[in-house]
């Protein structure tokens, strides 16, 4: 009987799963076994996996895309089932390193207080850089910390970080804690189910770490622009009801405030930037997440993604002498550059336009059009129809909450009501 059971979970990727795969089996260890967990691709997969390794991978295949959770709670089911030591969860667009599964696996055995342990996750096509070693969650203003994120590996940073959670790109629990805590949240669907995990092994007692000593590289596609509104739907609406469900009852007031200011930005951003399916479904999660909808969205939730940049395209537009004024520090001039435009930078009474960096563009005072605000996450006050928006920010939050305040609160507490049956 081999020790560790390995669930690879994965939805149209062909090549990526091979790749990953591949990169297992030639780990230093063959002590262990790889379960593939299709989530009912329209690509081919199966027949990919099935043709380049044979029996060396157990293919069990999904009728429906059960999303993340789902699809690898299918796989860990069956860890569980065989009686393995220990499980290993892997996204379809990881590559291991030869020692990553084995280095995991020694980490746990030798610390039988830590339930859940991480690989140290390096960017793909950036392989010097760290894309995470385990995350924090802050219940003070309602945020995940991704730990060590984008920072040029360096001998300094510590080989074991012990964190509240760690991803589920590239993870190893033993069998024993999968038992007394349950498997991965399903009914998140997607985003945040690790993230979950994490913190309820962390609440049954045992240790989260990051461990240094086992190596992977990620795609983290993720982050990549889609297509639809799939990711804002399932980050806003699973962010939401994680903080709704686990805050403490004494920090309730504070955190309904964050969640509820962070969930109008996002909205009142989005329509001043004209984005009006991102908008929607933002509003979407934001009630779902209310009323405590949960599994996969209603196919009306996801819309096309209509994410744009007309105000910098509208700013750029025959711009050639401009003067900065990066008061935040963003590096606006060098952005700017990269954007390929034939801009050069000029005293402020020789420019087109003044440009000036803010914080955050709703808070800008200053409406007399001498220069073109722009904050870090590029919205711009650009023309008086952006001025009336920034005016009106202060009372239509104000509003925001007060209509929704009292509801999410009593929400709130419909939802621990629940978790008590």
């Amino acid at each position: 009987m081999k020790s560790i059971g390995i669930v690879i979970c994965s939805y149209n990727k062909s090549e990526y799963v091979c790749r990953c795969i591949e990169s297992v089996l030639q780990s230093d260890t063959e002590d262990f076994d790889i379960y593939m967990v299709d989530n009912a691709s329209t690509d081919d997969s199966v027949e990919a996996v099935t043709n380049k390794f044979g029996d060396k991978v157990t293919i069990l295949q999904n009728s429906e895309n059960l999303g993340g959770s789902g699809g690898f709670n299918r796989g860990i089911r069956k860890v569980l089932e065989e009686g393995y030591e220990y499980l290993m969860c892997l996204d379809d667009d990881v590559k291991v390193t030869k020692e990553a599964v084995r280095t995991l696996y020694e980490f746990l055995k030798k610390n039988p207080k830590v339930g859940m342990a991480g690989s140290k996750v390096y960017h793909m096509h950036a392989p010097e850089y760290i894309q995470q070693m385990g995350l924090k969650i802050h219940f003070k203003n309602c945020s995940a910390e991704t730990l060590y994120a984008d920072i040029l590996d360096n001998p300094d940073i510590p080989e074991v970080v012990y964190c509240d959670t760690v991803a589920a790109c590239s993870l190893m629990m033993p069998t024993r804690v999968v038992k007394k805590v349950g498997m991965m949240p399903e009914d998140n669907f997607i985003y945040w189910d690790d993230m979950e995990w994490g913190y309820l092994v962390g609440q049954a007692g045992y240790q989260v770490a990051a461990y240094g000593g086992s190596k992977v590289y990620h795609e983290m596609s993720a982050n990549v622009r889609k297509a639809n509104t799939f990711s804002t739907y399932y980050m806003w609406r699973n962010h939401l009801n994680f903080f709704m469900k686990y805050t403490k009852r004494e920090q309730w007031e504070q955190m309904s405030f964050y969640q509820l200011r962070s969930v109008f930005d996002a909205f009142y951003e989005s329509m001043y930037r004209e984005e009006h399916n991102v908008a929607k479904t933002i509003m979407s999660a934001f009630m779902d997440a209310m009323m405590h909808v949960r599994g996969k969205a209603s196919p009306d939730k996801i819309l096309v993604n209509d994410g744009n940049q007309k105000k910098v395209n509208q700013l750029l537009n025959g711009l050639h002498k401009v003067y900065v004024e990066d008061e935040e520090g963003f590096g606006l001039r060098e952005v700017l550059q990269k954007m390929g435009q034939d801009i050069s930078f000029v005293e402020k009474e020789e420019a087109e336009k003044k440009l000036r960096t803010c914080r955050y563009i709703m808070e800008v005072t200053d409406f007399s059009k001498e220069y073109v605000y722009i904050d870090q996450y590029w919205n711009i006050l650009l023309d008086e129809g952006d001025a009336e928006a920034v005016r009106n920010y202060g009372y239509s939050l104000q509003l925001f909450i007060y209509m929704h305040q009292n509801t999410f609160l009593s929400q709130m507490e419909n939802l621990r009501s629940e978790e008590k049956l």
